[in-house]
């Protein structure tokens, strides 16, 4: 079964592999980065490890990526979603999961907005995308003239009064959560990583390991034998 986790630096060469591997009609669709290359990738990898975007990849039990899902631009004003899979996990509902997954990252990080565009002709992602908040705002021109849709989606509404950072700054001052704070305990995952030579070295020290989890929009969850001191 594929498994869903984050894309970090050491899996550039998988994911080199992944987009490499695409049939021209998936390129026609998705093509988040013309002519990519070794130094793409790496350069878009460091951005997910320093927070700056946030990148998935559906992998198989030898590390092989079967699909990426990303959003890019997590500081600027108009963060970009995209997706891609290989051509056999078409179809079996893992974009759906994917998307989710990336998308559920961004409101953890409570970005106001995430935007894509969409080729007319790519009648499968404009639904998906729709049943999951996107609209469309406008057209749009990406190898033709106004061969594209451009859609929006904007963060579902919470409570008044801020979001996760918020609620976990009231709680710390004795008030109450607007919102469930949340921390991910990812350490088994993590272990399970480096027994499988995939962990990032980073992970080891602290400005990495909390620099992971921002990437994912979740606090980081301390294991007590590890930074101690924080």
């Amino acid at each position: 079964m594929p498994v869903l986790r984050p894309m970090v630096p050491a899996d550039v060469d998988a994911l080199l592999g992944f987009y490499r591997s695409l049939p021209p009609w998936i390129v026609h669709w998705f093509e988040p980065w013309p002519g990519v290359d070794r130094g793409r990738i790496e350069a878009h990898l460091t951005e997910a490890a320093a927070g700056e975007a946030v990148s998935l990849g559906l992998c198989d039990d030898a590390g092989a990526v079967l699909g990426h899902v990303f959003i890019l631009a997590f500081c600027g004003p108009r963060p970009v979603f995209g997706i891609g899979l290989r051509e056999e996990w078409v179809g079996k509902g893992w974009g759906r999961r994917m998307a989710q997954a990336v998308l559920c990252a961004a409101d953890a990080r409570e970005l106001p907005l995430v935007t894509l565009t969409v080729f007319k002709d790519n009648a499968r992602a404009r639904h998906l995308y729709e049943s999951l908040g996107f609209a469309v705002t406008g057209g749009h021109s990406a190898r033709s003239p106004s061969d594209s849709l451009a859609m929006e989606r904007c963060r579902p509404a919470v409570a008044a009064g801020g979001g996760m950072r918020a609620s976990t700054l009231s709680l710390l001052r004795g008030g109450a959560a607007v919102r469930i704070p949340w921390a991910a305990d990812l350490t088994y995952w993590m272990a399970g990583e480096k027994a499988k030579g995939r962990a990032d070295p980073a992970w080891d020290d602290e400005e990495g390991f909390v620099a992971f989890h921002q990437g994912l929009g979740t606090m980081p969850y301390y294991d007590y034998g590890k930074f101690a001191a924080a």
